[in-house]
């Protein structure tokens, strides 16, 4: 699914606008674009911590949700 999300949104040779552009009328916002593999540090406001504990867990970005905005994560220590 994210490399259909990703080609619906680059330009083709055959067509110089995207597919995404010809579907909707408007260019496509790539800013939320993530490499894959990109490690990152999500906050987890359920988490006990003490006062100067950490308040995030480190993750790992594998994919898009296929019904929602945002990303998908997998932590990489399992906790």
């Amino acid at each position: 699914m994210t490399v259909a999300y990703i080609l619906n949104r680059v330009p083709t040779k055959l067509v110089t606008s995207t597919p995404y552009e010809l579907w909707t009328g408007r260019k496509p916002d790539l800013t939320g674009m993530r490499p894959w593999g990109s490690a990152t540090c999500i906050h987890v406001p359920s988490r006990k911590h003490e006062k100067l504990g950490a308040r995030g867990k480190r993750c790992m970005f594998i994919r898009y949700p296929e019904h929602s905005k945002g990303y998908v994560f997998i932590d990489e220590r399992n906790d």
